[in-house]
């Protein structure tokens, strides 16, 4: 069996080197090689789906191994505010963490009257790209109990000019830390503050949102 491939997890030279981006960069490099080019065609090939699991984590997690590869990933995350990261071999990397999302864009439009400053002022704009996710979870006979997130990356709304790049602001939103039994996407109530509620009664699934950082780059 092929070892899994994780890609470059530890913080690079082109990491430190980010000054800003833009986001036509962003957008064409997110949709220059789709898993599914017509979405549920026929013919089209199923869309990737990683599992993790307590042993993989505690695998990754080991202090043992020659590439402890969570220690790097945890110290690109701190250090890194890089929004690409192709690698040398042109195949990017996976995430350890919650490797299973998709990715959004869109508009960000402030529309109702708010007390605060910048991107959460009244009437202020951006184009925005984000990555909806969720940790795997274990059904729970016919109930499927998750906890879903939103991260996201604001680009300046304006002109673009080929040579002009810019400094990014970001945020990062979730469900109940614990789980919630959520139908559908949009009745998702996404908080900077997750609430924390159920994180006692999900029992062997703790360990899995124990993981989480409180940050919108991730490991």
């Amino acid at each position: 069996m092929e070892p899994e491939y994780f890609g470059i997890e530890a913080i690079t030279a082109e990491d430190r080197a980010y000054a800003g981006s833009r986001f036509a960069e962003a957008r064409e490099a997110l949709f220059a090689n789709p898993y599914q080019r017509v979405w549920g065609a026929d013919g089209e090939p199923p869309l990737p789906t990683y599992k993790v699991t307590p042993g993989k984590r505690a695998a990754r997690h080991s202090a043992l191994r020659k590439q402890y590869l969570f220690r790097q990933a945890v110290e690109r995350t701190v250090d890194s505010y890089a929004d690409l990261r192709w690698g040398a071999d042109g195949k990017g990397f996976r995430r350890l963490l919650h490797p299973n999302g998709v990715c959004l864009t869109g508009r960000w439009e402030i529309t109702e009257e708010t007390d605060y400053s910048g991107y959460f002022r009244t009437g202020s704009q951006a184009l925005v790209i984000g990555r909806l996710f969720h940790p795997a979870a274990p059904k729970r006979g016919a109930v499927i109990t998750r906890s879903l997130a939103l991260a996201g990356k604001l680009f300046h709304r304006g002109p673009e000019r080929p040579t002009s790049s810019f400094a990014l602001a970001s945020f990062f939103t979730q469900e109940d830390i614990g789980g919630a039994q959520t139908d559908y996407i949009n009745d998702v109530e996404l908080r900077n503050a997750p609430d924390a509620c159920t994180a006692h009664a999900s029992g062997a699934r703790l360990s899995a949102f124990s993981d989480r950082g409180c940050g919108v780059r991730q490991s």
